[in-house]
């Protein structure tokens, strides 16, 4: 059953997504191929820019829906690879520095539970490290120091 999105404006008559999307995939998917097989980057982003001017809006706006992000599944090695490290060093980002706040967070806990005010400027310096050994550090500092200024010392 043909998708109800169809392209009835500038374009020509209308067409149904359905018949005009398998084409453009195969498109998409041959210049990966011609990639892989050497045809240089510029060379295959001005073929997809001509085909995707040829095609229909509402096929091209089909094709993007399924590129995007969240739904597009990387095909080459190359994309699969580079993707995939990607990922794993932004996760890996992303936990540092999930460690590096709770530890400014221990550090501010500590500092309150001892009365120790911190200045405006103190709490910024706390809060923007994301040096795990100059926190832990200001942790212990925090524990056994007389007056803020002394965790920074």
């Amino acid at each position: 059953m043909p998708s109800t999105l169809h392209d009835g404006g500038a374009d020509g008559p209308a067409l149904a997504v359905d018949a005009g999307l398998p084409p453009l995939r195969t498109a998409v998917h041959g210049l990966d191929d011609a990639a892989r097989a050497g045809v240089a980057a510029d060379a295959a982003e001005l073929y997809l820019d001509a085909v995707l001017a040829a095609a229909p809006e509402a096929v091209r706006r089909a094709l993007e829906a399924e590129m995007e992000p969240r739904n597009y599944e990387y095909k080459s090695d190359f994309a699969k690879k580079y993707y995939g490290q990607g990922v794993a060093e932004g996760e890996a980002r992303g936990r540092a520095e999930g460690v590096a706040r709770g530890r400014a967070e221990a550090l501010l806990a500590v500092a309150a539970s001892r009365g120790l005010e911190l200045s405006a400027a103190q709490r910024a310096l706390v809060s923007e490290c994301r040096d795990l050994a100059t926190l832990d550090r200001w942790v212990v500092r925090a524990a056994t120091v007389g007056r803020a200024s002394e965790i920074f010392e």
